[in-house]
């Protein structure tokens, strides 16, 4: 009986713990703050000199399904025009090629989705 308790217990922690991993965990799993910073989230880059912008406000500069084609370095997709990055980067892939999973690229999506300048 105390052996079934455990494991009831056990896998409700399991799915708690599943649960609780969200966007900003994912972005930092993957290392997406090498490069960029996400101000709102007090996120620094950890490389200043990539030249890569800061997230805050990026789903409302770009379309949301242009970002993960752009994002996994889908051939054909360069960077779109912003004002946050330079004129340069216009048409060029991104630098590296996302490798997490389609959840947590949705994740991350919809925490950046969060992250806008407050009003």
């Amino acid at each position: 009986m105390f052996l079934a308790v455990l494991a009831i217990a056990l896998i409700i922690a399991l799915t708690k713990a599943d649960e609780g991993t969200g966007g900003k965990d994912a972005f930092l799993k993957y290392k997406c703050d090498l490069c960029h910073s996400v101000s709102s989230a007090g996120i620094a880059a950890k490389n200043e000199k990539s030249g890569a912008p800061d997230l805050l406000d990026v789903t409302a500069r770009h379309k949301r399904e242009w970002i993960p084609d752009y994002i996994r370095k889908k051939e054909g997709v360069g960077h779109e025009a912003c004002d946050k990055v330079p004129k340069e980067r216009d048409g060029k892939p991104h630098k590296l090629a996302f490798k997490g999973t389609e959840d947590e690229e949705r994740l991350i999506l919809d925490w950046l989705s969060e992250q806008k300048t407050p009003e």
